[in-house]
């Protein structure tokens, strides 16, 4: 191994390899430390076994109508042949991405790397001297102080449960709070949220989120807001939990969801104290460069937003930066989010403007899920005529938000194509597109 690299990135997350690759590319010698599995969160704790378990609630919602328009008996779930099957899917994008390190020349490092004090990274009894050091460790799940706090399942939990609890307290109505409530109610679980707020889904638009939680309401999910934990205790049969409001509630299982922070454990005892935003991550410039010269951070680590897309789009940036012939970064304002609840919620831009905005229980919805609530929901504000956002409800939101998104970041933001284009009928696009 070569002890000067051009290059060390530390995490093999989503932002870390199309990094370390994107470098390569330009003839970079690059070395990649991971200790733990190829793919950071997104892969193999977030995006990806989330998105699996949200398309199987989704499709399990809909067989009342299957049952209602044949004689086929549905069985049962069986969530532990679900999760191996998501299971081995990981696995074989790990292998992808070791495979692809490989065919780039890239050196991949199965241990943790420090920083030192100097110019230096440290991995296990070598020390490496990089022309740069790009941070992508990452973020790791917020925990909750309270007495009987180690009997909750992290949000990283879940994803290797093997069993479907009968009942579930979810702490924290953020978007994988909300993701999990709807998910696992939509397989037949008991739901009780828990959130310290007055609302589900903060930062995404109310006229939205008050649909979503009008439909979890409905479907028997127990939201219980402006409350919180304060103990936790066993019971033969599960958990019970006191809330600051003094009701008590019960359950299987419960997980804590209230957030992630940015993981700086890769930055070593023997690091200076680097800048760091509010959020907590670490300060960059338009480069990517942290407050100590030489040393880059991207995704969930630094100050930017905590989405997939971001890092991995911050990675390359960074890559084309400093080994190619430059990028200009990403603009935050244009960058689509989405939570996959049920149905999901997807946004982009302003949405502070003038705006329309329309609940669909139109012919389209109920042809589309006719075991569904029919609510939709569809917001494009404007500014001088101009598309300045988007929020949707409905099931195709999370693809519907990506064309509203280029629109919105095009130079002249006219919303006019919205109006002279035609929709499929029936779809859920036919409720913003041409009118």
């Amino acid at each position: 191994m070569q002890q000067c690299p051009d290059l060390v990135v530390l995490g093999g997350g989503s932002g870390g390899l199309l990094a370390a690759k994107r470098a390569a590319s330009y003839g970079a010698c690059v070395v990649v430390c991971e200790p733990d599995a190829l793919g950071g969160t997104c892969v193999n704790r977030g995006c990806v076994p989330k998105k699996m378990l949200w398309q199987t609630a989704r499709h399990w919602t809909e067989r009342t109508g299957l049952k209602e328009a044949t004689e086929t008996t549905i069985g049962d779930l069986r969530f532990d042949r679900l999760m191996s099957q998501i299971g081995g899917h990981i696995s074989s994008l790990q292998d992808t991405f070791a495979a692809e390190l490989e065919e780039a020349g890239i050196t991949l490092i199965r241990a943790k790397g420090y920083l030192t004090d100097t110019q230096a990274v440290r991995i296990d009894d070598d020390v490496l001297k990089p022309g740069r050091v790009l941070l992508a460790t990452g973020a790791k799940p917020n925990v909750i102080d309270i007495p009987g706090a180690g009997l909750l399942s992290l949000s990283d939990d879940v994803f290797r449960w093997t069993t479907l609890p009968q009942s579930l307290v979810v702490v924290g109505g953020g978007y994988i709070g909300a993701e999990f409530a709807s998910i696992f109610s939509a397989l037949g679980v008991k739901v009780t949220v828990v959130q310290s707020g007055e609302r589900l889904l903060p930062g995404f638009d109310a006229d939205a989120v008050a649909v979503v939680t009008d439909i979890l309401g409905r479907r028997g999910v127990d939201l219980r807001f402006e409350t919180t934990p304060t103990a936790v205790q066993a019971m033969d049969n599960g958990l019970t939990m006191e809330l600051s409001d003094g009701v008590r509630v019960e359950a299987e299982r419960m997980v804590c969801a209230i957030g992630r922070q940015a993981n700086l454990a890769a930055l070593g005892p023997g690091a200076p104290d680097m800048a760091k935003g509010e959020s907590g991550a670490l300060s960059v410039s338009d480069d990517f460069e942290t407050s100590r010269a030489g040393v880059y951070a991207i995704g969930d680590v630094a100050d930017r937003l905590p989405l997939t897309p971001v890092a991995t789009r911050d990675g390359e940036v960074f890559a084309d930066r400093a080994f190619g012939d430059g990028a200009e970064p990403i603009q935050l304002l244009h960058v689509a989010r989405a939570a996959f609840t049920l149905p999901a919620v997807a946004q982009v831009g302003d949405l502070s403007g003038s705006s329309w905005s329309h609940e669909t229980g139109s012919l389209a919805n109920p042809i589309l899920s006719p075991c569904i609530e029919p609510d939709n929901l569809a917001k494009t504000p404007t500014r001088d005529q101009a598309l300045v956002g988007a929020a949707l409800v409905g099931n195709t939101a999370p693809e519907l938000i990506a064309p509203l998104a280029a629109l919105v970041a095009a130079q002249e933001g006219s919303a006019a194509p919205l109006k002279d284009a035609t929709a499929i009928h029936p779809s859920f696009s036919e409720e913003f597109v041409g009118r």
